[in-house]
Order: C-alpha cells, then structure tokens, then sequence
C-alpha cells in the first residue's frame, strides 16, 4: 500500500465562489504558492453568473477559461462535473468541449465504495479504461478527503 505525502496539497473550501474570484484564488495560487495543479470540486458550482447569460453560457465560459488557463501556466487541471440521470454532465456540454479528456467514475455496484473509470474522451489518447467492475482501481474513503488506490 503505497504512503502519500500531502504536505504540498493546498485546499480551500469555498462552496460559494464566483468565476471571478476562482480565477483569481488559481492566478495567485500558481504563480505565488507554486501550484502545478488544481482539482475543482465542482464545475456546476462556480458562482457570479452575469443576468444576461443563461446557465449553460456560463459554465461554457467557466469551462473554456479554465482550459485556457491551464494551457497558458503549463498546469494539470481535473474538473469534477455531476451527471444527470442520462448519463450527461449536467447543465451544459460546454465541459465536453474544453477539456482534453473526459472520464466517467464508475462504481462496482450501487452502494459499493469500489470504483473504476472509463475514459469516454479524449483528444490525443486511445479511449482507455483504469479498473473495471471484477477488479475497481479505487475505492471511496469516506472518513477523509481522498480516494484508495486499490
């Protein structure tokens, strides 16, 4: 069982921010803490939408501004995206378009902490899969903030 070292893990909880300051909370964490990477948990709660735009126009222009982002400061960065019952990331497909990949967390059975994912797209790899339902590649912790390897 491999041993993480998280000294170097910066989180903020902040369930209420607005696009304009995630943008400015990631400028200052990259280019004043040495941020390589960011993980957003999650995309459809990104605040501070204008009146004039719908939903969907908003979390497009959030999407596209972060893909932007992490091309421009050379940084990694995941987006985590609630789906609908259908299976499609809710609000918008704006995400679909940003980002390079997108993989879809799967669990082993309904109630199970064990999980594996499928890569369902992907700009410069072959579709790809990290488990599977006979032998999860993760499992959920649910008394801390992070996933298992399995």
């Amino acid at each position: 069982h491999a041993k993480h070292d998280n000294s170097n893990l910066i989180m903020r909880y902040e369930p209420t921010i607005t696009f304009e300051r995630m943008k400015q909370r990631l400028h200052y964490a990259v280019h004043n803490r040495g941020v390589k990477g960011f993980i957003l948990d999650q995309w459809q709660l990104v605040g501070g939408k204008n009146n004039r735009d719908s939903e969907a126009t908003h979390l497009s222009d959030v999407a596209q501004w972060l893909a932007g982002f992490c091309k421009d400061e050379n940084v990694f960065g995941i987006v985590v995206c609630q789906l609908n019952k259908e299976g499609s990331t809710l609000g918008s497909e704006g995400i679909k378009r940003a980002v390079d990949q997108h993989w879809r967390i799967n669990r082993c059975q309904k109630d199970s902490d064990e999980m594996y994912l499928d890569l369902e797209m992907s700009r410069y790899t072959s579709s790809g899969m990290i488990g599977d339902e006979d032998f999860p590649a993760f499992k959920l912790n649910m008394n801390g903030l992070f996933f298992e390897e399995k």
